[in-house]
């Protein structure tokens, strides 16, 4: 697991907006498969939509990492909620070309790609 952030202070300041920018705009990303979840009205099955801040890395239809938006909420009329991070989870066999993906992003968003 890894993570696309800029901390400034003690808070997330990374934007949501600059990383749709790049979700939807770099042909490297495509949509995740979509997922099934509840209908709650009724109890029946339903595809879920997906948000386009979600997207994966697909290497011959094979899913090989994926780009999740995490938002972080902070008190106060003064803090965004647009503010947040980029989480990213890649198969094993695949580290490296999601880690350069993942550098290439931070480095266009001016931020810090944080790796566990």
């Amino acid at each position: 697991m890894a993570q696309i952030q800029i901390i400034d202070g003690e808070h997330h300041s990374l934007k949501r907006s600059a990383w749709i920018s790049i979700a939807t705009s770099d042909s490297a990303l495509v949509a995740p498969p979509p997922r099934m979840g509840r209908n709650p009205a009724n109890g029946k099955p339903m595809q879920l939509r997906l948000p386009p801040d979600e997207r994966a890395v697909e290497i011959n239809g094979e899913i090989i990492g994926r780009f999740c938006w995490y938002s972080y909420t902070y008190p106060g009329p003064e803090w965004d909620d647009d503010l947040g991070v980029v989480c990213i989870s890649f198969s094993p066999d695949h580290e490296r070309s999601v880690f350069e993906l993942a550098k290439k992003y931070a480095s266009e968003m001016g931020a810090d790609l944080v790796w566990d």
